[in-house]
């Protein structure tokens, strides 16, 4: 739902001689410290979570990619269902989907949808008003988060190189 962030890291030197020397190591570094920012996020997602679904807060998890040193933040818990009034289940990932950018004409104009509407529905008027909640507290948290991520990374690191300095 966000856009991919770019962190800038200072001491570079250091952080390549540590990847040679100590690859694994390093890399476990930078995943903890990518988790531990990325938590910060998902907080601020949390709490941008509209009244009608504020519940839902259990569907949003953290997950890491190791092979890619990727880690996401965000709706990802499948299995769990939203069971309106009516007893009709709905997956929670389409709610937050749909309350995020909207539905019908009430679609957001500044993101990019995969697939246009269609024909059949093309003309209908109304639908849910997208409110782009997600994206303003992401972008919100971002600042935040890379701050988190320095500072961890920071400490990790020179944990590492302590370590094995001696």
């Amino acid at each position: 739902m966000a856009d991919a962030v770019n962190i800038k890291i200072e001491g570079m030197e250091k952080l390549n001689k540590l990847f040679d020397a100590y690859e694994k190591e390093a890399t476990t570094a930078v995943m903890a410290s990518l988790r531990k920012s990325a938590k910060v996020v998902l907080r601020a997602q949390q709490a941008s979570l509209p009244a009608p679904v504020k519940n839902m807060k259990s569907v949003f998890k953290v997950v890491s990619i190791r092979k890619q040193l990727l880690v996401l933040a965000g709706v990802f818990s499948r299995g769990k269902w939203y069971i309106n009034s009516r007893g009709i289940k709905w997956d929670p990932w389409s709610l937050i989907y749909w309350l995020n950018y909207g539905t019908y004409s009430g679609r957001m104009a500044g993101h990019s949808f995969i697939r246009p509407r269609k024909r059949g529905t093309s003309g209908r008027a109304g639908g849910i008003i997208g409110t782009g909640f997600m994206d303003a507290a992401t972008q919100r948290a971002l600042p935040q988060s890379q701050s988190e991520f320095e500072k961890d990374i920071e400490v990790r690191l020179d944990k590492i190189l302590k370590k094995h300095a001696g």
